[in-house]
């Protein structure tokens, strides 16, 4: 589900590791823009299938282009 917004766009992911794509901009989502001009925020639940919220935060904080992004 994604809702757009003027200034926001809020995009849901039910899997962790698609969610883990979406941020690092590879599998289907290889070819968008880099996270770091997109992201302001990122919500994570802990519970997700195939990788888990705090599993998540741990390769965004491994990643340069995602180390700082807000995450909640």
């Amino acid at each position: 589900m994604a809702l757009d917004d003027d200034a926001y766009k809020i995009s849901v992911a039910e899997d962790g590791l698609v969610a883990l794509d979406y941020f690092l901009c590879r599998g289907k989502f290889a070819n968008r823009p880099a996270p770091n001009s997109l992201l302001d925020l990122v919500l994570l639940d802990m519970r997700m299938p195939h990788l888990g919220g705090i599993e998540v935060l741990k390769e965004l904080r491994r990643e340069p282009s995602t180390r700082y992004v807000l995450v909640g």
